[in-house]
Parts: structure tokens; C-alpha cells; sequence
């Protein structure tokens, strides 16, 4: 099985991540820290899910995940 780094979903994703937090560097006041946080969360939240489903344990990992 190939690391999660090496698929190309998981590259792809970890672009749109650096664009993001680039992005919402960028944001006016009144949204950084809702609209941009929420962004930039979910997006991890997202790359966590790519790894998670490399792992042969997914449902512990994904437990980790809902806390």
C-alpha cells in the first residue's frame, strides 16, 4: 500500500490547504476569524481523512476525529 503523501488527492489537498491559509491571511476583519478559521479547520479536518484511510486501524483514528 502507498503512504498518503504519495496519492495524488492528498497532494492536491495539501495545495488547497497553503492557498487557503494564504487566502484568509487576507480577509477582512469581520471574517478571518469566522469564516477564515472554519476554512481553514475544515480543510485539515479533510487532509486527516485522506490519511485515515490509508490506515489499516481507520475506526480509531476516526474516533480521534470526532473530538
Amino acid at each position: 500500500m502507498t503512504l498518503h503523501t504519495e496519492l495524488p488527492v492528498y497532494r492536491d489537498t495539501y495545495k488547497l490547504v497553503l492557498e487557503i491559509f494564504l487566502s484568509t491571511k487576507n480577509f477582512p476583519k469581520e471574517y478571518k476569524y469566522s469564516l477564515g478559521r472554519d476554512m481553514e479547520r475544515d480543510v485539515l479536518v479533510l487532509m486527516r481523512f485522506i490519511s485515515a484511510n490509508t490506515e489499516k486501524n481507520r475506526f480509531s483514528f476516526l474516533c480521534l476525529l470526532k473530538k
